[in-house]
């Protein structure tokens, strides 16, 4: 849009107040819309969800911004356009508001990142009033003088209209320009650039696009002539040709420009205007992270921001998008393990698979280690899923828990607490004991059960091979083994029937009819394994 536009302006204030009455093309005034937001309730899918806006008409652009309410994070500033140098230029190319008689320039920004709440800009100015000219302002500050100046913002639509966003006004620490350099050297230019800075108060959603417009008032020129001069007369906003490090100009090389004619309240608005050949204002705008332009994928709840900006139509709406979490499957695997003396954890699987779980064994968060039986609650804690499940666990005794039990107790010393070791000395070892159930602080070879050690006894219908059994050692496993020779390549698994001599609950003797003939089995033992 390459014209100019006049409009009679009331003064009802600066630049925000009457951009609320001026457009760019056609000045009409804002109808009543009806906005409603579908898809406020969604289920996590791991994609961004966006409810769909709908107007009344129909048909026209709303741009939606989104605040996370279930997670507010701090804030976290990010510049979200820059055209100004890291470290700025002793001076620049300038526009003087005083000898255009303008009252507010501005550039189109296009921003970048998801950063979308306005915290602050900052414009790059020249001054070229030295302190010698000013020597009353210079005697009460010799830093510099201050002056009121505007940094407003607006929202530009499709069809090129303005619409108000938000504006500042500063007291601006204005420097005197230097007569020389550190050095001593002469000052080498008639201006000298200084950085001024807008901040802004939170709540402000930007767009994608916005117009930043500098305002303030000269002796003959700004919205408020202020009719006498000053050093704020030879004030000018620093210009720049380089391209943008972050955003981009929506527009390059055309700015806004507002300008009146003396002694009336007519003005122009023009823009784009190219007067400048490729030339804009620097700026440097920080935005906030609270706000976002991209649609949420968590689960969550989130402020959603619905805002219709139209040559005839302007609302803003909010709503409130829900993101459910997902349901997950959980199992546990009911278990049974043998006493270690380390915790034991819970077999958890889930689907999706890898999810968080949280697990609770009878209500307590660490893994047991003792013997017992755990009522297992296991919940998923991924912030986008949910799910529960329930299980048993169960560690049962072994003979690392018995041999732990009989040291505790004071049965047998702690030196002699190893699986081989003989408290009693009776030639049986711990594990051996453990798996005959008999007492490894009592060295007698029989008890009320009978003998401890295997043996073979005979009567009218054969040799018996009779052993004890400890019902209450589950980790051990216990086998009758043949061979021809005692030496460790030649024994068998001997399969033969198997008869109960007695059994009180906790020892069982058994006895094994061997075969009556066997060159093989010539030799009997019995193992025990853990």
């Amino acid at each position: 849009m390459k014209s100019q536009s006049v409009a009679t302006l009331t003064y009802k204030s600066r630049a925000g107040m009457l951009s609320a009455a001026l457009f760019l093309a056609g000045f009409s005034s804002l109808s009543a819309i009806e906005v409603t937001l579908d898809g406020l309730a969604r289920v996590y899918d791991g994609s961004p969800q966006a409810p769909v806006p709908t107007s009344d008409p129909a048909g026209l652009p709303v741009e939606l911004t989104y605040r996370d309410l279930t997670n507010p994070q701090p804030p976290q500033s990010a510049v979200v356009f820059d055209n100004m140098a890291a470290t700025l230029a002793l001076s620049y190319s300038s526009v003087s508001f005083s000898s255009n008689r303008m009252c507010g320039m501005g550039n189109y920004l296009r921003l970048s990142g998801s950063a979308r709440e306005i915290e602050s800009v900052d414009v790059a100015m020249v001054t070229w009033a030295p302190a010698a000219d000013f020597p009353i302002l210079a005697a009460l500050n010799p830093a510099g003088y201050t002056h009121p100046i505007t940094l407003t913002l607006y929202q530009v639509t499709d069809a090129g209209q303005l619409i108000y966003l938000k504006e500042v006004t500063r007291q601006v620490l204005v420097p005197w320009r230097p007569t020389t350099l550190a050095n001593g050297s002469s000052y080498p230019y008639n201006g000298f650039a200084f950085k001024a800075q807008f901040d802004f108060p939170g709540g402000t959603a930007l767009p994608e696009k916005v117009i930043a417009m500098v305002s303030y008032d000269t002796a003959n020129a700004g919205f408020y002539p202020i009719g006498l001069p000053g050093p704020y007369d030879q004030l000018n906003v620093a210009l720049t040709s380089a391209p943008p490090a972050v955003g981009s100009d929506a527009d390059p090389g055309a700015f806004l420009r507002i300008g009146f004619q003396l002694l009336t309240p007519v003005g122009e608005w023009s823009y784009p205007n190219t007067t400048l050949g490729n030339k804009v204002p620097i700026m440097r705008v920080h935005a906030l992270t609270t706000r976002s332009n991209v649609p949420p994928q968590g689960a969550g709840n989130y402020e959603v921001t619905a805002t219709i900006s139209d040559s005839i139509y302007k609302t803003k709406v909010l709503g409130n998008l829900t993101i459910a979490k997902a349901l997950a499957t959980v199992t546990t695997v009911d278990s049974e393990t043998f006493y270690s003396g380390s915790p034991v954890t819970a077999a958890v699987v889930t689907s999706p698979a890898g999810l968080a779980v949280d697990v609770r064994y009878n209500d307590a968060a660490n893994p047991p280690a003792a013997v017992g039986t755990y009522q297992i609650a296991a919940t998923v804690t991924d912030p986008n899923y949910t799910g529960q499940a329930a299980g048993t666990l169960t560690i049962s005794p072994s003979v690392r828990s018995w041999i732990e039990d009989r040291v505790a107790s004071g049965e047998i010393p702690a030196g002699m607490a190893g699986n081989g070791d003989d408290p009693d000395g009776d030639g049986i070892s711990n594990l051996l004991e453990y798996a005959f159930n008999a007492d490894p602080a009592n060295g007698a070879l029989t008890d009320a059960a009978g003998p401890l050690l295997p043996h073979l006894e005979a009567d009218g219908s054969g040799r018996k091979f009779v052993y004890r059994v400890n019902l209450d050692a589950g980790d051990l496993d216990y086998g009758i083994e043949c061979g021809a020779a005692l030496s460790p390549g030649s024994w068998d698994e001997l399969v033969a029937p198997q008869n109960t001599l007695s059994d009180d609950g906790h020892t069982r003797v058994v006895e094994v009819a061997l075969p009556q003939t066997a060159d093989d089995c010539q030799f009997y033992r019995l193992r025990v394994t853990q």
